[in-house]
């Protein structure tokens, strides 16, 4: 017997703390300390013991009949940013459309979408071939024209909607990239961004580099 994450939950760990991310339910949230104590010696040696009870009601593992994975989200090793728009603004079809995407998702968020994102963003990417180093001017282009929109709609504050948008518009160009969502406490903050291999495209490094990803796609 095994166990694994269940779907939509993922954790890193901050500060020796762990930090918990549901996408279905749309929450960031720790555990107390007991449960937390629980989670760790569980996931240390999956197989040797049930599920205890209180982590049974926090929801977060499921059974396997194999051995099951359960680990904290991969690093995302970010080491430069391409996020420099010194472009004109122009309205042209590739503006436009990502201005549509952008009030479309996010009215999904304000109704709880998430999940269902991430879902879609998730089997898109999977149709794709990995990302390759060739592909990052094409993917820094992307970014600089997509940066455009924020002189005409707002972006403060909107990091998860423009990120999601972004990766949306280099997989429909057959572009492989990753969305990352990054907790860091103390106080409690969550940030998003997306990332070609070690390029940061849509943000600067003094930005992200103070966050742990929590989820990576």
């Amino acid at each position: 017997m095994g166990y694994a994450l269940r779907d939509g939950v993922s954790f890193c760990e901050v500060n020796a703390q762990l930090i918990f991310l549901d996408t279905r339910a749309d929450r960031y949230f720790c555990l107390d300390a007991l449960r937390e104590a629980e989670f760790r010696a569980l996931i240390e040696k999956p197989g040797h013991q049930a599920v205890p009870p209180r982590l049974q009601d926090a929801g977060l593992l499921i059974e396997t009949p194999g051995a099951g994975h359960v680990a904290a989200c991969p690093p995302a090793y970010a080491q430069a940013s391409v996020f420099d728009d010194t472009q004109p603004l122009r309205l042209d079809r590739p503006l436009l459309d990502a201005l549509v995407r952008l009030a479309l998702v996010r009215r999904s968020l304000r109704r709880g979408g998430l999940g269902r994102i991430l879902h879609r963003l998730r089997r898109a990417k999977s149709r794709l071939p990995e990302f390759h180093d060739s592909a990052l001017p094409e993917l820094a282009r992307l970014a600089r024209d997509f940066e455009r929109t924020a002189r005409l709609v707002r972006s403060h504050d909107q990091c998860l909607s423009r990120s999601i948008v972004l990766t949306q518009i280099a997989l429909s160009r057959g572009l492989a990239a990753d969305l990352v969502i990054g907790v860091r406490l103390n106080p409690f903050a969550a940030h998003s961004w997306v990332q070609a291999g070690s390029h940061v495209l849509n943000d600067r490094m003094d930005s992200v580099r103070t966050y742990t990803p929590v989820l990576v796609l």
